[in-house]
């Protein structure tokens, strides 16, 4: 009589293999949701930061184009910050000054020297040959943006409209992360653990970055509409 033996190494070998696999995906899970919860914690108390790559293709190509857009935001308010810089250096204001209060002050300083011309539809200023130095660089200071204007609001309004895709599409990002990397094998499930609550926290910055987008590009866009109205209302 033969005796058929069942084998019984197959299931009992796999189940060490199949127990780890599964106690990676459950800490690699675990990890990401506490790289959510601090990650939201941190994104709550920091400032708007800039737009950074995660290391995972499909999302860095959203963020990539998103980040073009925060730069346009963040190029006009440089322009406005140095041309307000150099206009209270010019004047000898302090730095706590307002463009408003900057371009009132040149005009009560030189306003027997200062000629408002437009070129299209944007004014700009013209200083006498005899204007004091001071004039003529608070002049110098104030044209250097006034020249800008139109261009950084058309960048402005264009940049408002295409980051809400961007944004709606970034909002999936948060869920994907875990099966982004563990697409990649076990060294994904190894970048799972150790990059993961990282790469969270830049997707959660990111999105908090590319959600500000639109309200920033208006106020950028109300405070350079301002300083033109201040500029026509002081000189005309």
């Amino acid at each position: 009589m033969s005796i058929h033996v069942q084998p019984i190494n197959d299931a009992r070998s796999t189940r060490p293999r199949c127990a780890r696999r599964w106690l990676v995906s459950a800490l690699a899970a675990a990890v990401l949701c506490m790289g959510l919860i601090s990650g939201t914690a941190h994104a709550k108390k920091s400032q708007i930061k800039k737009i950074e790559k995660t290391g995972i293709k499909a999302f860095d190509k959203i963020f990539d184009k998103a980040k073009k857009l925060d730069n346009k935001i963040r190029s006009a308010n440089r322009k406005v910050r140095k041309s307000k810089g150099d206009l209270v250096k010019a004047l000898g204001l302090s730095k706590g000054s307002t463009y408003t209060d900057a371009i009132r002050a040149l005009h009560e300083k030189g306003k027997k020297h200062i000629q408002m011309v437009k070129s299209g539809t944007m004014p700009s200023l013209k200083a006498s040959d005899a204007a004091p130095a001071e004039i003529k660089d608070g002049v110098k200071a104030v044209n250097s943006l006034l020249e800008n204007i139109p261009s950084a609001i058309n960048d402005l309004k264009g940049a408002a409209t295409a980051s809400q895709g961007l944004t709606a599409e970034a909002m999936k990002f948060p869920v994907r992360i875990h099966s982004e990397l563990l697409s990649k094998g076990t060294s994904g499930m190894i970048a799972t653990i150790f990059k993961g609550p990282k790469i969270t926290r830049a997707v959660l910055s990111n999105l908090k970055t590319m959600k500000s987008i639109p309200v920033r590009a208006a106020s950028t866009t109300k405070n350079l509409g301002e300083i033109s109205n201040t500029v026509v209302n002081s000189f005309q």
